[in-house]
This record gives structure tokens, C-alpha cells and sequence, in this order.
């Protein structure tokens, strides 16, 4: 039921939870919370949901980022890596210790990494994995479901 829906979101740095939060005052979610963490280092709990949009432009091509956003973003919260993988791996070591049977993850993506996640996907013991397009059909996210 509703009643029994959690949802956690981890957040590293002060500021961007701070934003989160006032964003947040403006959608009604059944007992959304927030965790200040570094991907899964204080989570102590299970989750119905895990929502993940980790920091994940790849170093070679911060030339494609546009220049406004490169001025008012924290660099942490949008460079991640080389390949901008760094996070995305470590978050997908091992989520299903912090799911509820049945619960899913959704987690956002740079389109050309898509084939890599699928890599790092293959041989979990999910119960489903999906990858969404999103507004201009470019691969944005993946939702991820263990077994109930």
C-alpha cells in the first residue's frame, strides 16, 4: 500500500542537499527523506525505491558541457571519472543489500553509457532491468527491479 512506500536519496554535499530539499517542499511524495552519504556509506536501512542521479559526464567531455552549467554547478556533482563511471560502478556493487523484495532502482545515465551499464548489469540476480529513452529518444535511464 502507499502507507508502507519509503524512499531514501543520499546526498554528499551540504549545499545540493540543502537544494534538494527546498525543491522538494514543491512535490508531494508519501514520506520522501533525505540521507547526507556517499552513495550507500551511511544507509542502515531497506528501501521500496532508490533513486540515483550520480555525478556521471566523463572527463573527456567536459567540452560539451555548456558553459552555464559548468559556471553554477559543483564540478563534483557532475564530472565523474574518465569514462564518468566512477559512481555509477560503485552504486551498482551491490544496491540490492539496501532494496525490499520487490523494490526497484532508477538510476540516470550519460546515453553513451549505456552499453557499459548493461556490461556491469549482466549476471545480477535482478528480476528485471529496463533502459528508458528519454524526450529526444536518447538512453537516459534504467530501471532496475529485484524479485518479490
Amino acid at each position: 500500500s502507499m502507507n508502507s512506500v519509503r524512499l531514501g536519496k543520499t546526498v554528499k554535499n551540504n549545499q545540493i542537499l540543502s537544494l534538494a530539499q527546498l525543491f522538494c517542499k514543491f512535490i508531494v511524495v508519501f514520506r520522501l527523506f533525505f540521507i547526507k552519504s556517499d552513495i550507500f556509506k551511511n544507509v542502515n536501512d531497506t528501501y521500496d525505491y532508490i533513486l540515483a542521479n550520480p555525478p556521471y559526464i566523463a572527463e573527456d567531455k567536459r567540452d560539451d558541457v555548456e558553459d552555464s552549467v559548468l559556471t553554477h554547478e559543483p564540478h563534483k556533482a557532475l564530472f565523474a571519472g574518465r569514462e564518468g563511471l566512477l559512481y555509477i560502478e560503485a552504486f551498482l556493487k551491490n544496491p540490492d543489500n539496501y532494496l525490499n523484495k520487490g523494490g526497484m532502482i532508477y538510476l540516470e545515465f550519460d546515453p553513451h553509457q549505456k552499453d557499459k551499464i548493461e556490461e556491469i548489469l549482466v549476471g545480477n540476480s535482478f528480476a528485471e532491468i529496463n533502459f528508458h529513452q528519454d524526450q529526444f529518444e536518447m538512453w537516459r535511464f534504467v530501471s532496475i527491479s529485484l524479485p518479490g
